[in-house]
């Protein structure tokens, strides 16, 4: 199931957009989601917003026994190494809340 999207970014040539999707989501007859949390952020391409590009899996959730699902949040090009970490440099970082059960929320960044 399609959710929200989570922020885009034109390079020059095209705009990648990412969105949130629920691959465990299934739903009752009321429309009741009754699946898994499994929500991550997968990643489009288009140039012109009619024809689209599908890449695939940009976020996955963090880890299925500790912050389950990768929630909202927003991505951007980590061109001044914000990270001290040359390995990120112009790379792209999500910036995503992430939640379970009892432990709440969280913040956590993905490169």
């Amino acid at each position: 199931m399609l959710n929200d999207m989570q922020g885009a970014f034109f390079d020059g040539k095209y705009w990648h957009v990412y969105f949130l999707y629920n691959k465990g989501a299934k739903y009752n007859e009321n429309g009741d989601q009754i699946g898994e949390n499994n929500t991550e952020w997968y990643h489009m391409l288009t140039k012109n917003f009619i024809n689209w590009e599908y890449k695939g899996l940009a976020v996955k959730k963090w880890n299925p026994n500790s912050w389950v699902d990768a929630a909202g949040g927003t991505i951007y090009i980590n061109k001044e190494s914000d990270f001290n970490d040359n390995k990120t440099k112009n790379g792209r970082v999500a910036i995503s809340t992430a939640y379970i059960g009892p432990k709440g929320q969280n913040v956590l960044a993905y490169y």
